[in-house]
């Protein structure tokens, strides 16, 4: 009886072990999609076309930031 239980916690612990490895697997597969070919930096804009191009905003309201 001792053997059969001991049996039983070992399978258990496979199948646990198994399930974790999937999802690690899954998770990365997810993680690589998305753009694929070179990464790249955008080029930088000089400060002065960067203002104009950014519409003005009053200071009546105050500005909310998002998190």
């Amino acid at each position: 009886m001792v053997l059969a239980a001991a049996k039983r916690a070992v399978r258990g612990a496979k199948i646990k072990a198994i399930g974790c490895l999937l999802a690690i697997l899954v998770a990365m597969g997810l993680g690589g999609c998305g753009q694929t070919g070179p990464l790249y930096l955008p080029k930088e804009q000089p400060q002065s076309e960067a203002a104009a191009e950014q519409p003005a905003q009053s200071n009546s309201q105050p500005q909310s930031s998002n998190p």
